[in-house]
């Protein structure tokens, strides 16, 4: 523990020495010196505290929470983030209590925050590991969950203090069951196989999905491939579709990875022999002959899949690609690059022959002729309506453990 709390103290030191370099260190490090009302619930309330790294995590919380809020209107809610991305889009989220930053993890720090939050339960989203809190938690025998986790048997909980923080958690809910027989030989019995929050999470936005009507009447009478979370290496294996015979009936929708000027001007470098159209400059009457427009906001791109026929996802050549269970709630076929073996609906999907990987434009071209004839559209939605139906029920299940076991 003395070792890992001179990381983590590292870690802390790193970020704050590059706050004047790096606005994300800046928000991350500032956040959490000017956090200072932090509340706990009356001795009448339960209150639950969930913690997520950031976004992605929070969508993987979101129907636990709010079904926990419409069913519970008294219960108190807590929810806290790691990364500033996280904080800043939701510190105003009107579902739970408060939203705050999660301090470092050193030992000092988390005591004061758990002595000052005081709650009765607390809900990690995936991976979301703190030793020194989760001795704490222990310490005060405070009940503690992992939901949506995929720990890999490697993962140095396992080995600190005997997989101590690991076996004291009251239940530990996996996204996937390839570890169970790993986990069974280690001695655990906390954990169940209950799949992925998040696909009801899509399926919730896919049912619920705002109209965009400047989107539709970009679309109008076309074809509209949708390239989401898009860095530069995706767009310029795309840009070939618009100059290709097969696809003159076909218009694109760019959501970048990263809504700033520079990631902006970087795409519209790439496409500059291109009329582009940003969706913040545009009203629904406004829309002229360009088959590019820019979605250059936050909050439209899970919408602007209802309109799209297929979907390029970015991130599959640097890290790893980002979220394709959206344009799967919405039926569609999806195209991605080489880096997606961390996700297993992208290795499920690339089985059924819904999804697909390219590793260059002259793939990507091959596999969208041989994929987007309208009768193979169909089969692909209804293998994503079926994937996505076998799939869901995750968050009822960790909902109804919460109610079963906290508030009956």
């Amino acid at each position: 523990m003395i070792l890992y709390s001179f990381i983590v103290f590292c870690y802390i030191t790193i970020i704050r020495l590059n706050q004047s370099f790096n606005s994300k260190a800046k928000e991350w490090y500032v956040g959490r010196i000017k956090q200072n009302n932090i509340l706990s619930s009356s001795k009448k309330q339960k209150h639950f505290w969930f913690h997520c790294a950031s976004l992605g995590e929070f969508e993987q919380a979101r129907e636990i929470i709010e079904k926990l809020r419409d069913t519970y209107s008294e219960v108190f809610i807590s929810l806290s983030f790691f990364s500033p991305s996280g904080y800043e889009i939701r510190k105003n989220y009107s579902q739970v209590d408060q939203v705050l930053y999660m301090p470092g993890d050193l030992p000092k720090r988390m005591n004061l925050f758990i002595n000052q939050l005081k709650p009765d339960v607390c809900i990690f989203i995936k991976n979301e590991f703190w030793a020194n809190t989760l001795d704490i938690l222990n310490n005060k025998h405070i009940p503690y969950l992992f939901v949506s986790s995929n720990f890999n048997p490697n993962h140095f909980g396992f080995r600190l203090k005997g997989g101590k923080f690991l076996k004291n958690a009251r239940q530990i809910f996996l996204s996937e069951s390839r570890f169970i027989n790993e986990y069974r030989l280690k001695g655990f019995s906390n954990f169940t196989y209950n799949g992925d929050t998040r696909i009801d999470r899509v399926l919730h936005i896919a049912k619920q999905a705002i109209s965009l009507p400047i989107i539709e009447a970009f679309k109008n009478n076309s074809k509209l491939i949708i390239i989401g979370s898009a860095y530069p290496a995706e767009v310029e294996k795309a840009k070939s579709i618009l100059n290709h015979d097969h696809f003159k009936e076909y218009k694109m929708l760019i959501a970048p990875h990263e809504i700033k000027k520079k990631q902006i001007a970087e795409i519209e470098g790439i496409l500059k022999d291109q009329n582009i159209l940003k969706y913040s400059e545009l009203t629904e009457g406004s829309i002229n002959n360009s088959r590019i427009l820019i979605l250059d906001t936050i909050g439209h791109l899970s919408a602007s899949y209802k309109y799209a026929d297929i979907a390029v996802i970015g991130g599959g050549f640097g890290k790893s690609i980002h979220n394709i269970l959206e344009p799967c709630s919405f039926g569609l076929a999806i195209f991605f690059g080489p880096n997606h073996q961390k996700f297993r609906e992208a290795k499920e999907l690339i089985k059924l022959g819904a999804a697909f990987e390219f590793k260059n434009s002259a793939e990507l071209l091959d596999l969208l002729q041989a994929n987007c004839a309208e009768e193979k559209l169909e089969k692909i939605a209804a293998i994503n309506r079926a994937y996505l139906d076998l799939h869901r029920g995750a968050s009822l299940n960790v909902f109804q453990y919460l109610e079963q076991n906290f508030l009956e």
